[in-house]
């Protein structure tokens, strides 16, 4: 899955399916795997890909343990304009 999700980002399409890897993000306990599904999401919203449930998922990564994952975090909602999340 970790390499799966590396290859996604690497593709950076924005018909990349965004709510299985938003729920990776919020749910696994392995640092690699979300720190590969925020990788993911990041490139794939700076492709053009939108969904409800990533901008939830990149929300929370904020607040992320794994510096890596706060980084696409705010990088991706960046790209997104999404001003909510500076609060």
């Amino acid at each position: 899955v970790e390499n799966a999700l590396l290859a996604l980002g690497y593709l950076a399409s924005p018909d990349t399916p965004l709510e299985p890897i938003a729920n990776l993000l919020e749910s696994s306990t392995n640092d690699r795997l979300r720190n590969n599904a925020a990788y993911a999401l990041q490139r794939a919203v700076a492709a053009g890909a939108r969904d409800p449930a990533a901008l939830a998922a990149l929300r929370g990564a904020l607040v992320d343990p794994e510096p890596a994952v706060r980084g696409a975090a705010a990088l991706s909602l960046a790209v997104l304009g999404d001003g909510e999340s500076l609060d």
